[in-house]
Formats: C-alpha cells, structure tokens, sequence
C-alpha cells in the first residue's frame, strides 16, 4: 500500500468528482465504456461514523470470527490484534507478537483470518512482515482451549515470501465461500514494478493467492486447489488465483454473490476496483486501471487483461484506495449490494452502485482498511487510533425508554425518551392489587414493544398489543402455579417475535418457550447460583439479533450476563451501582446501537441509572421519572416503534 507512509494533506473538494467510471462487470479493457467527469450525486442517507474503539496504537484492520460471539478484533501494525467485547469500548490484548514484527511504513501485522470452523477447531491466520529482512510470513495461531479471548503463542509459518522492497506487501487475507485462504501480494515495491513481479508467473508478488490450509502436501503444511490456473505440470506457481497486481490493499468477498473485490492502489494516476476472477491478469504493470503506462508499450493490448469495474484519478489529492465491502447488513445503514470503500490521503469514504461512485462522507481520518461484524454491518478503521461503526441517522435502530406499573390500581405510564417528564401514554389493564408482574415485548413482531401481565397463582400470561386499556390479545399459561417463578421476555431464536419464559431461583434454571402459547419449554438450562436471590434480565448483549440471559446480584451489585441460552459461565461480568441498597436492575437498547445495556433503578428516588455499556463505570443516562417510595416496578421497551 502507499498509504502508510505518506504525509496527509487535506484538499478543498468541489462539487463534481473526476472519477472514470465504468460499467459493472468484468471484461476486458477494451470493452469498457469511460463515463468522464460525472457530477457525483449526493446520498440520500444521513451517514455518521459512531466510535466504537478509541485510543489504539495503528489500527490497520477490523474483523470478526464468525463464531456467534460477535466480537471486534482489531490488528495494530505493530504486532498487536486486540478483542473487543460486544458492548464495551475497551479491548483487551488477544495476541502480541511485536516482538516479530517488524512494523514501520508499509510494514507491520497486516491481516488476520479465523478459520470458517474457527468455534470448534480455534484455528486463525496472520499475515505479518517478519524482523531482519521483512519477508511476508503467512502463519497459523489458535486461541486458548480455556479462554475465547486469549490466543496461544504457539506459531505455525505456513509460507514464507521474501520482499526486494519495504513498500507494497499487500497484506490482505480472507477465507472465500469455498473454504480456501486467499491472500493478497503486493508487486513486492519500489516504483513501477522493477522486476516485472506482477506479470511473472513463477513469483508469489503481485499476485492474488489461493491454498488449502486444511490439506498438507507432504512436508508443506498446505496444499494448492486443483483448479487454480497454474496448478500441477502447468507452468507457473501452483499457489496463484490471478495476477498483474500492484498492492491489492484490502479485498472482501460479497456474502451473497461470493464474488472477490479488490481495491488495487495505483502508481501516480489511477486507483481502482476489481472484481476478481480465477485466472484473470488485471495489468500491472502494462495498465494502472485502463491507462497504458508505457513501461512495456508493445503488451499494451487491451484485449489481454481484465478491466477494473471503477477507478479514479489522483485529482482533488487522491492518491491511494482502500478497499472495502459490500454491505448485506440488515440494519439498512448502506444500500444493500453497494461498494464501500475510501481513498487513503483525502478521507474520502465512497460508494460504487452499479456504475455510479458516490461520496458517502469525507472525513479527515486516514483510512486504513474496512470491517464487517458477524451481522454484516460495516467498520472504519482511522490509522491515527480509532475504530468507527458506519451509521445511518436517517433510518435509527429502535431506542428502548423506560415505564412505572403501579400494581395498587394496575396502571402503566411509559415514557418516549430518558429524562425527567411525565408519561407519554398512561392507561389500565388488569385487576388491581392481585399481585400481577408486569411484563413487556414485542408479541406480534411489529417493531413496537406493548405490555402484559403474569399471575403468579396460575401461571398465567395476559398479553397485550397495544398499550391502552383492553382485554388480553394472547393469553396462556406456562410452568408451575404459586411456585415463586420469576417471568422473562426475550427473542430467543432471533425471529423479532417476543416470547415468554421463566425462572426458577430455588435451583437456578431458566425455561424459555419460542411462542405464545401453553405448552413446555422449548430452551431450559441452569445458569447461576441456587437459591441466592439474584434478580434474572434478559438483553441482547452481542448485537446477534437474539436475547440471552443474565443475572442481578443485589448484595454486590454485580451482573453476571450470558451470550448464549445454555449451561456455562457469564460471559461479561462486572459491577455497577451501590450493593444491597434495594435497586432495581434494567436492561435495554439505550442508543440505539442493537446492543441491550444495563441500567439501576433506585425506587427510594425513582431516578433511573442507564449505562451504555456492559462495564464498570458511572451512568450515561440519569433521571427522574415518577413519584419516589411508591412501590411502582420499572420497566422497558420500545413504547413508539421508531
């Protein structure tokens, strides 16, 4: 990349961009059709970065391991890769192999890959140059058989690539849908590829690369896929996908097509975007994009090589692009199948559309690479020391409130937003001091939470879809009567239907149920103590779209959460607020972020304690809401639907 080492510069932008734009597809250069000087149009989206990690030493890339957990791992250049919990906003060192790295301009830890069956077999891939001579070194780590979040130092070198230059070592690897690493070569540096890297079959540089990590081939830890082009008594290394490369900074592999993107940075006049096929040569160094370089003018056929779908000129202080994503995230931050990508020196984060680059925001950060969480959605990653989720303003993720039930006359009065004022919408339901538990969610999955009611002497749900006075829409029951069963509410198979469950606390078990409806529980589990009068809460605490379980201790003002409905340990624990002080906890969707945080309410004030995140530290949100020493219960949820 010529990204790492250069000074930025900011530039006045104008209205309309130089971009050479392209039909979508892959053909050759010849076939492609330039649009020049098209007004780029302005983007119907209210796009904001949210930061989701700050203070880090060089981030140059952002990941998950696709294994359920829904944690960020960030790579530092200079040899860190850091694990950030769903939730929080400080990571915690996952490996530290600096003192092999050796980092510096283009140099560093470049890229990491977890294993497609990374939850059961705990195996990732690194991609670093190493120290004395700076070769690209191609290894295998595996996390800790005992802590998901502290890898074993045990290393495996799978290849070696000695680099003639310290720039353009590509970086970028990734495991595509067919199980094979893929690994991005840059055309081993200098300017203008003075060996002739890129266009040499018999050498690794400049190349996009394809092994079989999961079949040795004898004494090689790794094989090479049959089909690959120059594989066998073809002439050629057997490793190579396509060639004619210069630094395919960052590729990415569209989760619904499967098709391979590559940002390849250019020399001095042309970025571009390539979609990437087995066996195609992309140029360099005979083209940068579509433009001959002279450098060896009698290839200079067109017809030969494969035509980016998108480049752009140096204008404006462009200078190095980095590839991005297409977004496939169910949140609708970005048109779904658009390119998302950034150019290096201006700040510049793009989107390509078919054959239309459009300029989602211009930021002042140096963009060092892209990322994608477990549910699709896309990261920034700022070299200066940030981490930054791509948000839509325009199109917010629903923001859970808070509401009081008064179990004396059973009324509700919920509020629309988290701070001081009287209810928004006030009503009745229910029978009067019958000692009922308000419960609430979203029964008929229309996005909007409403209220319901469980009778503890039957067993007895009562639920309600809208919030007003009226009789129960669904009524059921579910597990033992006059038991002293706590009821719950979550999504526990992710559909965006709410349905019931309960808990035991005399032996600690959870029994959840995946509809409305009277029968046995479809998830039951032990989580927690006996008998200890820990209060259980249900929160979507990874951002998977599925509510999980936690508990309360009242005595040490400790939460004791869980990222999955099953038999095991807390996955996130802490402490937050004062301990047996008679405080209620919380949890809900504060932000707006799909994340589900805690929260304390105090019912001597009736002030509510919101936190942002599943950490130790001081409220976020504080407020008073209701009349203090009443006995009214707390609750939550999405009362307006937005």
């Amino acid at each position: 990349m010529d990204t790492l080492n250069l000074i930025t510069k900011r530039f006045t932008l104008v209205c309309t961009f130089s971009f050479i734009l392209y039909v979508a597809g892959v053909g050759s250069i010849a076939q492609k059709r330039s649009l020049e000087t098209t007004p780029i149009s302005a983007l119907t989206l209210s796009s904001v970065l949210e930061p989701v990690a700050t203070g880090l030493s060089s981030p140059i890339y952002v990941t998950n391991s696709g294994d359920g957990g829904n944690r960020l791992f960030i790579v530092e250049q200079g040899g860190v890769i850091k694990v950030l919990q769903p939730g929080l906003n400080t990571p915690t060192v996952f490996l530290d192999i600096s003192s092999k790295v050796l980092s510096g301009g283009e140099r560093g830890l470049l890229g990491l890959a977890f294993h497609p069956q990374f939850s059961t077999n705990r195996r990732f891939f690194v991609n670093y140059t190493r120290t004395g001579d700076g070769a690209t070194v191609i290894s295998e780590y595996n996390v800790s058989a005992s802590n998901p979040n502290i890898a074993d130092t045990t290393e495996t070198v799978f290849i070696t690539i000695l680099q003639p230059f310290a720039n353009h070592n590509g970086g970028m690897i990734e495991f595509g849908p067919d199980g094979f690493l893929y690994i991005g070569m840059g055309d081993g540096g200098s300017a203008n590829d003075p060996g002739n890297r890129a266009q040499n079959i018999n050498e690794l540089l400049g190349k996009i690369l394809r092994i079989d990590i999961d079949t040795p081939n004898g004494p090689i830890p790794y094989s090479s896929p049959p089909d690959n082009p120059f594989f066998g008594a073809t002439p050629g290394r057997d490793e190579i996908y396509a060639t004619g490369f210069r630094n395919p900074w960052r590729f990415s592999f569209d989760r619904e097509t499967g098709q391979l993107y590559a940002g390849d940075v250019g020399q001095g006049a042309r970025e571009e975007i390539d979609i990437v096929t087995l066996g195609g040569n992309y140029g360099w160094r005979v083209f940068e994009g579509t433009n001959c370089t002279n450098l060896d003018p009698t290839l200079c056929n067109p017809n030969n090589f494969v035509a980016p779908i998108a480049e752009y000129s140096h204008a404006a202080g462009r200078c190095s692009i980095t590839g991005g994503y297409v977004y496939r995230g169910g949140m609708s931050t970005l048109p779904a199948g658009a390119y998302v990508y950034a150019d290096f020196c201006t700040g510049e984060i793009l989107l390509l559309q078919g054959s239309t680059q459009t300029l989602l925001l211009d930021t002042t950060h140096n963009v060092s690479s892209f990322g994608e969480d477990e549910s699709g959605e896309i990261y920034v990653v700022a070299h200066g020391g940030s981490v930054f989720r791509i948000r839509n303003q325009a199109n917010p993720q629903g923001v859970d409130s808070v509401g009081l039930f008064n179990g004396g006359p059973s009324q509700f009065f919920l509020r629309n937003s988290n701070s001081v004022g009287v209810a928004d919408i006030t009503f009745a339901y229910g029978p009067g001091a019958a000692g009922w538990i308000p419960v609430t969610g979203d029964w008929n999955g229309d996005g909007t939470d409403s209220i319901g009611l469980y009778n503890p002497s039957n067993g007895g749900f009562y639920l309600r879809n809208s919030n007003n006075t009226g009789f129960a829409d669904i009524v059921l029951t579910f597990g033992p009567a006059g038991a002293g069963w706590k009821p719950l509410v979550g999504d526990w198979n992710g559909d965006g239907i709410d349905t019931i469950g309960l808990y035991n606390p005399a032996n600690g078990v959870f029994y959840l149920r995946n509809s409305n409806s009277t029968g046995v529980a479809d998830l039951t589990f032990l989580f927690g103590p006996a008998g200890q009068s820990w209060v259980p809460l249900v929160g979507d605490w990874n951002g998977d779209g599925a509510d999980t379980v936690g508990l309360y201790d009242p005595m040490n003002g400790a939460f004791f959460l869980r990222n999955s409905n099953a038999t095991g340990v807390a996955d996130i624990t802490f402490s937050y607020g004062p301990a047996a002080q008679g405080w209620v906890p919380l949890a809900g969707d504060w932000n707006g972020d799909a994340t589900d945080t805690i929260g304390l309410y105090n019912p001597a004030n009736s002030v509510f304690y919101l936190r942002n995140t599943n950490s130790f530290g001081f409220a976020d949100v504080s407020f008073l809401f209701g009349p203090a020493n009443a006995g009214w219960t707390p609750i939550v949820g999405e009362w307006d639907g937005l």
